[in-house]
């Protein structure tokens, strides 16, 4: 059974931006927009709808999630972009077929998009790199390199990642 809800999507990617109510299953969630606090929310917005809880208590509910992920959304287009590279990973890792290697017992759990740094983090794992002049990194716990990757970027020729 797919668990469908309404949400308020701010995702972006290269030639893709949204700032609409979309209806898409649970599973789903943007990992440019991945916070406990959004998840918490359409629950409890759910839940007010079903309850029948009193209009203005649902659209005050809705108003709070729409400043956090308005609050992303001004972050998003105001942070330096993240270079082609970090964003193919992001592309891939969302495209992945990640539910087959769960069933096959290849995985632990059930891996998911959502799991990956996003831009922001990115961004500022770069950011305090550089302030720090790093020249050697250690990167323990990798999903699909997107972090990884971005530490990369902001060593200098001779610098060096070690990945575990």
């Amino acid at each position: 059974i797919l668990n469908v809800h309404s949400l308020s999507c701010i995702y972006h990617a290269p030639g893709f931006a949204c700032n609409k109510y979309l209806t898409m299953s649970r599973d789903f969630i943007p990992p440019s927009h991945y916070d406990p606090t959004v998840v918490a929310l359409e629950k409890t917005i759910e839940l007010a709808k079903n309850s029948g809880a009193a209009p203005d208590l649902v659209e005050a509910l809705e108003g709070v999630r729409n400043l956090v992920t308005e609050r992303e959304e001004y972050t998003l287009n105001t942070t330096t972009k993240e270079s082609e590279t970090c964003r193919d990973i992001i592309e891939k890792t969302n495209k992945h077929d990640w539910e087959t290697p769960f069933q096959e017992g290849k995985t632990t759990w059930l891996l998911k998009p959502f799991m990956m740094s996003g831009a922001l983090e990115g961004q500022f794992l770069k950011a305090v790199l550089s302030l720090q002049k790093a020249k050697r990194i250690l990167d323990i716990g990798m999903f699909s390199g997107y972090s990884a990757l971005s530490m990369a970027e902001a060593l200098p020729g001779q610098g060096e990642i070690f990945l575990l």
